[in-house]
């Protein structure tokens, strides 16, 4: 039986495979996230994760986000929920800005200080919504 690889290199970010269905991202320091970036996160997530699947961003790293990547990230239906973990005030304050860009999809996201309490809510994304 051939063992699954849980950690994966991308050209700018390294992904971890947490659990079936949730990944880690932690982008690489003093990187700008464009466009062909994102288009890669998303390819990656498409070939590795489930649908649905939910996604830890470590904001651990300084990182910025040209204008198109800023639209562009978080536009695929099979990411169910994003947490960001951003230990920083500026991470904090710029992820925070990251949610007010108008998307096609309803992004469900949210940002946290401590890693753990981003996992434990992504785990609690899972339960399926009661229906009226």
């Amino acid at each position: 039986m051939e063992e699954r690889l849980n950690i994966h290199k991308l050209s700018f970010a390294t992904a971890k495979i947490l659990e079936d269905d949730i990944a880690e991202i932690i982008v690489d320091s003093d990187i700008e996230i464009n466009s062909k970036m994102v288009f890669e996160y998303h390819d990656w997530i498409k070939n590795n994760l489930p649908d649905p699947c939910f996604v830890l961003i470590n904001k651990k790293n300084s990182f910025t986000y040209s204008f198109n990547a800023q639209i562009k990230i978080g536009t695929i239906n099979q990411i169910k929920a994003a947490a960001f973990f951003t230990p920083g005030n500026a991470s904090f304050y710029v992820t925070s800005m990251l949610g007010e860009f108008p998307r096609k999809l309803n992004w469900n996201y949210n940002i946290f200080r401590v890693r753990d309490e981003a996992l434990f809510w992504l785990k609690d994304q899972r339960k399926p919504v009661m229906k009226k």
